[in-house]
């Protein structure tokens, strides 16, 4: 009859002190009217009626008062003083004594016949004052008893009754809130049990068959399902181009061998791929995102091509592109990652290799970005390869690129190179590696030649270059 509530454990700690003024409140309210007997009685159920009733009728609010208790007999606590709280103590005392009645006929618990005849007195009181309330719940828990007796397998019949006894003692009084009251108990079944869901939708669905069902017109045959499948895609070779200003576009092979020169000249980013692959566009930020070819418009030469952040997730606004290559030569190749703080490592192309569209190419410390992302195209093609590390402030620090350590794409790196305070990478270098190998370069309007600067070890301060 009881326990059907309990207190939820993850309740917050203002949540839980809200909800224990209402329980000390109903504690006290029965001490009031019963004494001991009384509070002995207190449940979770009847403070939730308490708190419920409270939360509904807000135009009355509730006193508050300080006490100590057996309980808690060293802090006052506060509690709730209301009439909601006085009318969950009759119910708390009403239900207790049935039970113990109850308890008695069934298991012959001498116990509980004692506890319900102290409870007697008071139970006629509240009987009195509540004798509608009273008398309808007399007369279900009579049913339930010879439903039980009789063992019925019917489960509504059974749970009707008490059903019944909950909408008597959730109706404080006849106005807006009675029928949602009256099926409080109906509600917290079907949410609590599955069952209870299944049989009202059963219900609802065959009271909807009988209103708007006709016969089925057409026949129903176990037949197999039609499969369709689609043609494969021819694979052949293109070129993904991309100019400064964010536009891009896929050329085919032979548009592109006929103009090669002017592409050259006129677009930033320059991709040769097959029309089946993948398009890893990796950014300062330290994300790499993921296009398809096939969802890339093609276009002629002269077309102005498709921006690129209307494609993917790229956003030119808040990033900016370090490296353009195609999703199969990442299987095979290897990663080079510097930061504006000099961390670099090394990282297996294999490992973005994945299905998302957007993932983080690598983790970066906190205010740090990427300055470079390189392709080194094999492991073995590192052996002989140098980088040459460029600061903001002019320092030049080149050592060789098998002192960088190969890590997985979440770690940070390694320091590349000892930087002046308020002084941070800006370009980074590589020789003598396949597709990329830059002998020197125009600093300050004059060549650079990356074999004149002394070849250090990682992690030194470099050779500041003047002009």
């Amino acid at each position: 009859m009881f326990g059907y509530i309990i207190p939820n454990d993850e309740l917050k700690v203002k949540e839980f002190k809200h909800y224990h003024e209402f329980y000390c409140g109903l504690c006290q309210s029965l001490k009031k009217y019963a004494g001991l007997r009384g509070q002995i009685s207190l449940t979770y159920d009847m403070t939730f009626l308490g708190l419920l009733l409270s939360s509904l009728y807000e135009d009355e609010p509730a006193d508050m008062s300080e006490c100590r208790c057996v309980a808690h007999p060293k802090k006052k606590h506060r509690y709730v003083i209301s009439k909601y709280i006085d009318y969950a103590a009759d119910m708390n005392v009403l239900m207790t004594y049935y039970k113990c009645m109850d308890d008695w006929n069934d298991e012959k618990k001498f116990l509980k016949v004692v506890y319900g005849k102290l409870l007697k007195k008071k139970e006629k009181s509240i009987a009195l004052r509540y004798e509608e309330k009273t008398n309808i719940i007399l007369e279900n828990l009579a049913s339930l008893y010879m439903a039980e007796k009789a063992q019925s397998q019917d489960l509504d019949e059974v749970s009707g009754y008490f059903g019944k006894i909950c909408e008597a003692i959730f109706e404080y009084k006849n106005d807006e809130w009675s029928e949602i009251l009256k099926k409080i108990d109906k509600y917290q079944d079907i949410l609590e049990h599955p069952a209870s869901m299944k049989r009202v939708m059963k219900k609802d669905l065959e009271k909807i068959k009988k209103n708007y069902g006709f016969d089925r017109k057409t026949e129903l045959t176990n037949a197999k399902a039609a499969v369709v499948k689609a043609l494969p895609i021819e694979e052949k070779e293109v070129v993904f181009v991309m100019d400064r200003f964010g536009y891009s576009k896929i050329l085919d092979k032979n548009t592109y061998e006929r103009n090669e020169e002017t592409v050259l000249k006129e677009y930033r980013h320059i991709v040769h791929c097959m029309n089946t692959d993948k398009i890893c566009v990796f950014t300062d930020t330290g994300v790499m995102h993921q296009i398809k070819v096939q969802d890339i418009p093609s276009g002629r030469l002269r077309d102005k091509g498709t921006p690129l952040d209307n494609i993917g997730n790229y956003d030119s606004r808040n990033e900016q592109i370090l490296l353009i290559v195609p999703d199969r030569t990442l299987k095979e190749s290897s990663l080079l990652f510097v930061t504006a703080s000099s961390m670099i490592k090394l990282v297996d192309g294999a490992e973005f290799i994945v299905q998302k569209k957007t993932v983080a190419s690598t983790k970066l410390a906190e205010g740090d970005i990427l300055a470079a992302v390189r392709l080194v195209a094999a492991k073995e093609g590192s052996i002989n390869a140098q980088i040459i590390m460029q600061s903001e402030e002019g320092y030049f620090l080149r050592f060789p690129l098998e002192e960088v350590t190969r890590k997985k794409k979440g770690a940070i790196g390694i320091r590349g190179m000892k930087l002046q305070e308020d002084d941070h990478i800006k370009h980074v270098y590589l020789t003598g590696v396949e597709n990329e190998d830059n002998p020197s370069i125009i600093y300050k309007e004059k060549e650079l030649v990356f074999s004149k600067i002394r070849l250090m070890g990682r992690d030194g301060k470099g050779v500041k270059v003047r002009r």
